[in-house]
């Protein structure tokens, strides 16, 4: 009954550990992933736009530009997308009703994409991806890919991994007990 009670201890912590030491790394993991994969993505996105608005947006064609960023928002995990002018002036964006405080301002590099990461109040964490229009000389475009996704994506592989431990957790106890129980009823017969 001790060695069993001893045993069991032990499959506990060592489970236990292990199931915590495995769980942080993955999801440390994952994190990293999704979040270069969200940014490539977004950086596509926006070069992609940034591309093909430079006439567009040359000739103040503001209907076409709406259009162009409203269907960017159909893409899983973009938040929005707003376009600046070269003196930064916003003018489309995504944003309903208003364009939120966070983001007003927003600049970028004229020679380079640039990410960012952002806090909006009720939109919670974003990766915002800036890219030049014709090296900045037309203005930016913005587009905010949202960590929320990338979060809820580490919560269920976390939930499912210990799941997976749990179950391997029960059947190495159901084995540890086969196993002493084995050993345990010839050493008790010694004994007696």
């Amino acid at each position: 009954s001790r060695l069993f009670t001893k045993v069991l201890v032990v499959l506990a912590v060592l489970f236990g550990f292990a199931t915590l030491v495995m769980a942080a790394f993955s999801a440390w993991l994952l994190d990293r992933e999704l979040s270069q994969e969200y940014q490539s993505k977004g950086t596509a996105i926006a070069n992609s736009i940034a591309g093909s608005s430079i006439e567009i947006l040359l000739f103040r064609d503001e209907s076409t530009i709406q259009a162009l960023i409203d269907q960017s928002l159909e893409i899983e995990g973009v938040n929005y997308v707003f376009v600046v002018n070269a003196q930064g002036e916003v003018i489309s964006h995504t944003f309903v009703p208003r364009i939120p405080a966070e983001v007003r301002g927003l600049g970028g590099d004229r020679h380079e994409t640039t990410v960012r990461r952002l806090r909006i109040a009720g939109r919670g964490e974003i990766i915002d991806v800036a890219s030049p229009i014709l090296a900045g000389e037309v203005g930016f475009v913005h587009v905010g890919m949202d960590r929320e996704l990338i979060r809820a994506s580490i919560r269920s592989a976390t939930l499912q991994e210990i799941a997976l431990m749990g179950i391997l957790f029960l059947m190495s106890i159901l084995a540890a007990y086969l196993l002493v129980r084995r050993f345990a009823q010839p050493l008790g017969r010694l004994t007696d």
